[in-house]
C-alpha cells in the first residue's frame, strides 16, 4: 500500500489479493474515500513500470550490493508465486500447468526467453542487472529447451 497525497494504491499480483485487501480494506475507508479504480497490468507492463521508477543513480540510503540483492529477492520470490499464478501469455493458465504439456512448454519457453530478454536490457549499476532466471528454468524443468 501507498499513500501519496490524496491517493491511496494497493498494488498486488493476483486477483484474490485484490478481492482480499478490498475485503480488509473496506470497513476501515468506508465514507473517506470513493469507489476504487482497479487497474490490471500484465507482467511487461508492470517491468516496464519498474524500470522508469528504477532509474540509474536512484537515491537511495542502500549500498548498490544492498540494493542488487533485495530486488533480486524480490524478483525470486515474485517469480515464485507466478508459478502457480495464471499467466495471459500462457492462455491463463499457470506456468506449471504449462509445463505438463508440448505446447504448454513452447509457450512456457517463449515467456521465459521474454523475461531473459527484458533482464538483460538492464546494466550495472541498475539493481535488475545480472538476475539469473536459471531456477525458473530448472524448476519447470525446461531446461533443455533453453538456447
Amino acid at each position: 500500500m501507498e499513500l501519496k497525497g490524496k491517493k491511496l494504491r494497493l498494488s498486488v499480483n493476483s486477483e484474490a489479493r485484490v478481492e482480499r485487501g478490498r475485503v480488509m480494506l473496506a470497513p476501515v475507508l468506508e465514507g473517506l474515500v470513493g469507489e476504487p479504480l482497479v487497474e490490471r497490468q500484465d507482467l511487461e507492463q508492470a517491468m516496464s513500470e519498474l524500470e522508469m521508477d528504477t532509474t540509474p543513480g536512484s537515491v537511495s540510503d542502500l549500498a548498490p550490493e544492498e540494493e542488487r540483492h533485495i530486488i533480486h529477492e524480490s524478483l525470486d520470490k515474485y517469480y515464485r508465486e507466478q508459478l502457480d499464478e495464471p499467466i495471459p501469455a500462457l492462455g491463463d493458465i499457470t506456468p506449471r500447468q504449462a509445463m505438463k504439456s508440448e505446447k504448454g512448454r513452447e509457450k512456457l519457453v517463449t515467456w521465459l526467453k521474454r523475461l531473459e530478454n527484458h533482464i538483460a536490457r538492464h546494466k550495472p549499476p541498475e539493481p535488475m542487472a545480472g538476475y539469473d532466471t536459471t531456477w525458473l528454468w530448472e524448476e519447470l524443468r525446461v531446461t533443455d529447451l533453453r538456447a
